[in-house]
Parts: C-alpha cells; sequence; structure tokens
C-alpha cells in the first residue's frame, strides 16, 4: 500500500512539473529534493549507511552504469562527472526511470516525448550539474564506532556505580561559586585581590567543574587535564599568599599586559614581527581587517599608559632584563623561582607537582602512548583502549578534591576568617566520608578482533 501510494503521487507530479513551462528547472529540483529526502529514508533503516550498489540485472541496459549506485542522489549529480563521458538524455531519462521506480517500488513512469519539453536538456547533454550540489544534500550525521566510545555506556556506569563521589565534586564546585563573591566583598578590592579571587580563585573553581562534567561523562583520561590546570592554579594562590602578596599579583599583571600588548603588535603589522604574523595569516586565508588594526594600535597605546605608570614601569623594565628571546618569562621568574617545580617546592608541595603534575603532563602533550594502546608481545596483539572508560577515576576524582579544598581554606584564612569553623563542619558533615573513601574501579574488558 505504501509503495503504491508513493507511485501514485510520485508519477502524477512528476509528469505535471516537469513539463511546466512556468517553473522550469527549479520545479525538477524541488522534485529531486524530495526525491532524495524519501530515498535516503528509506535506504537509511535499510541499510544503515553502507552505499547500495546495483545488481547486475539492474544496469544490463547499459554497461556503464554498473558502477552506478542509488546513493548517488545525496550529491545532486544527474551527468558522469568523469572526464570525456558525457551523459545524454536517453541515459538520463533511463536512469530516473529506473532507479526512481526501484525507490518507490513501482515500474514504469511516464515522460513528455518531445525533447524541447526538457527544459534541462543542455545541461544533461553537456554531463553537467541543473544544480548546485549543497542544494540537494541530506547531512546525515556520523555514527561512533561503539568499540571505541560508548557515550551512554560511559555514562550509565557513571550514574550506576560513582554518582556519590560526583555529588562531592559538585558541592564542592558550588561551596566555591559561593565563596568568590564572599570572599572578594571582605577584601580591600584592591589589583592584587582581583587577581587573587577573580582571576585565581575563579579558575581553580572552573577547573574543578570542568573535571567533574568530564568525570561525570566517563572522560577519565581527559579530565586529567583540568586537574592539571587546577593543580598549577593552586601553586600560584599558596605562593602569592606565601608572602608579599601586592608585589606578586602586580607581576602577574604586568605579564598579562605584555602579552596583550605583543599580540597586539602582531596584529598591527608594523614592526618586523608584526609584518611576519600578518603574512603567515594572509598566507592561511586569514587576513587582518584594517578596523582590526585600528584597535590593536588603541589596544597598544592604552597598555602602553598603564605601564608607564611607577608602580608598574620598574616591573616592566625588570620582565624587558629577564626577557626570553621574543618572548617573556614565566611571569613569577623575576621574582626567584625559574619554573613551576620551584613554585611547588618554595610551598612544600613538591611530591604534589612530581606526582600529578608531570603524569598529567604526558596527557596534554601526547607524549605516552600507554593511555592509547596496550602490547602483548607473547601474542602479538596491539589492543585500543576506549575514548571513554573510567580506569583512574578514583585517583582523579581524590587529586582534584585534595588540591581542591586546601585552597578554599587559604583564602577563607586571608579574607573570611570567622568561616573557618562553619568550613570545618561542612567538611566533616558533607564531604569527608565520601573524600577518604576513593572509589576504586575494576574493568571487566572485552577483547573484541577487529
Amino acid at each position: 500500500m505504501q509503495n503504491l501510494l508513493s507511485s501514485a503521487i510520485f508519477s502524477t507530479w512528476l509528469s505535471t512539473e516537469i513539463s511546466s513551462n512556468a517553473q522550469g528547472i527549479h520545479n525538477i529540483k524541488r522534485v529531486y529534493y524530495c526525491l532524495a529526502i524519501v530515498t535516503v529514508v528509506r535506504e537509511r533503516y535499510e541499510t544503515s549507511v553502507r552505499p547500495i550498489h546495483a545488481r547486475k540485472d539492474d544496469c544490463s541496459r547499459d554497461s556503464e552504469h554498473r558502477s552506478l549506485h542509488r546513493r548517488s542522489l545525496l550529491c545532486g549529480v544527474l551527468g558522469d562527472q568523469t572526464p570525456g563521458r558525457e551523459v545524454s538524455n536517453a541515459r538520463f531519462l533511463w536512469w530516473l526511470r529506473h532507479y526512481v521506480g526501484k525507490s518507490f517500488g513501482c515500474s514504469t513512469f511516464t515522460f513528455p516525448k518531445r525533447r524541447s519539453d526538457l527544459l534541462f536538456r543542455r545541461s544533461i547533454s553537456k554531463g553537467t550539474l541543473i544544480m548546485n550540489n549543497d542544494d540537494l544534500l541530506i547531512r546525515a550525521p556520523e555514527q561512533e564506532f561503539k568499540r571505541l566510545l560508548d557515550r551512554e555506556h560511559a555514562v550509565s556506569d557513571v550514574r550506576q556505580h560513582l554518582s556519590r563521589w560526583i555529588a562531592l565534586m559538585q558541592d564542592l564546585v558550588n561551596y566555591g561559586t559561593n565563596l568568590i563573591p564572599r570572599c572578594f566583598t571582605s577584601s580591600a578590592r584592591t589589583l592584587g585581590d582581583v587577581i587573587l579571587i577573580g582571576t585565581l580563585l575563579r579558575q581553580a573553581v572552573a577547573m574543578l567543574d570542568g573535571a567533574e562534567v568530564l568525570l561525570s561523562n566517563g572522560a577519565v583520561h581527559s579530565a586529567k587535564l583540568q586537574m592539571r590546570a587546577l593543580l598549577e592554579t593552586a601553586l600560584y594562590i599558596d605562593w602569592v599568599l606565601l608572602g608579599d602578596a601586592d608585589r606578586k599579583t602586580d607581576y602577574y599583571y604586568v605579564h598579562n599586559l605584555r602579552r596583550k600588548r605583543r599580540w597586539a603588535e602582531r596584529i598591527r603589522g608594523v614592526s618586523p614581527a608584526g609584518r611576519e604574523f600578518v603574512e603567515m595569516m594572509d598566507a592561511i586565508g586569514v587576513p587582518t581587517p584594517q578596523d582590526r588594526k585600528n584597535l590593536a594600535e588603541g589596544q597598544i597605546a592604552e597598555i602602553d599608559r598603564v605601564l608607564a605608570k611607577p608602580r608598574f614601569a620598574l616591573i616592566n623594565a625588570d620582565f624587558e632584563d629577564h626577557r626570553k628571546g621574543t618572548g617573556d618569562t614565566h611571569w613569577y621568574s623575576p621574582l626567584g623561582p625559574k619554573n613551576l617545580r620551584e613554585v611547588a617546592k618554595s610551598v612544600g608541595k613538591l611530591p604534589q607537582y612530581v606526582l600529578w603534575y608531570s603524569t598529567s603532563s604526558e596527557v596534554i602533550h601526547g607524549s605516552n602512548y600507554g593511555d592509547h594502546v596496550k602490547f602483548k608481545p607473547e601474542s602479538g596483539r596491539i589492543t585500543f583502549e576506549p575514548i571513554r572508560y573510567l580506569e583512574n577515576f578514583g585517583s582523579v576524582y581524590h587529586f582534584s578534591v585534595i588540591i581542591t579544598i586546601p585552597v578554599y581554606r587559604s583564602l577563607l584564612e586571608k579574607y573570611r576568617p570567622g568561616e573557618l569553623p562553619a568550613f570545618s563542619r561542612k567538611y566533616l558533615e558533607s564531604w569527608q566520608k565520601d573524600f577518604m573513601n576513593v572509589p576504586t574501579v575494576n574493568i571487566n574488558s572485552e577483547i573484541i578482533t577487529v
């Protein structure tokens, strides 16, 4: 019944539209688009995303059609695009009658007899397109390869077995979002307070939130990046609070201004480095418009005005003295530490740095094949790890929480010491049990040979 109805509707419509001088090629385009939709829908359920090649008996009318398949409708190609092979009207009409009939479950169609009725005959006879491919392209989304990425299964496992620890991370994030405005309200609202609270504390909360989102979706491997950024931010906070906080935050601020100025100088394209940058962008098809250059010039003038202030001029000169090639050194290096390892050592957290920062750096640099493949020399087998898996969930969760709680406590001590007893009660009543009870994830892996 469905095929009969489709055949009757399409036969009547095609016969009417194809002979209409008023609409011409636009009608053909509409008919062809509807045909493509119905064909793709039917083939989607019948054959998934595999192309259907015509059977030999389908192509007996013309040997050149043996490689033709119905999925070519997706591209809107009505002529053979192979150089030197043109498609005639007769071939096209046979193709339309034969394959449209197959798609709609009917065997015959009626076409105008006079060639002059085919308004698009010249395009077809030249083997060219009668319409833009993009107008007819039906974009079917890709399906993930389940053996490497099974989103539903990963999320389901987390919800079923690890929801307690995810809830703890969410509660810590929520606490941090309330801690930011409370601390800033209690501060003197200086530049140092903006850096400590509005920048570094916010960064810590954002990275914990990112880790929670990734862990909730089973992306444990990717969550190590957020854990690394969280640790680095925590070391900055501890080091600033260690002493001389205002001077350290001034260096942080000037370092940011100098980086912004370098980018503005590149965009303006006046200096040798700027001209080189503009040429590189032009080479990859990303030209710099004049209004953006004008904006960069204004930004440079404003940054120079700020850096000329006595408070920042000496710091700016200090960075010039420590300059490395075309860029600056780390923002903290003029004050003593040469790298983050020395920062971690100065605040008494070198073991955390060695254990967590170094291993998570392998993720960000892609330098550890062991996270992705496993070799078994005795069997000659190579195993690809799934993109989302729960192995190491406990360590990423536990380290993230260990980093976060001391950060909150340190900022409370500085800005709201009266809340410390309440914070301790919060820890004991809401966080301690699940924090100390680190989950152990055992993976029952299934070896699938591809």
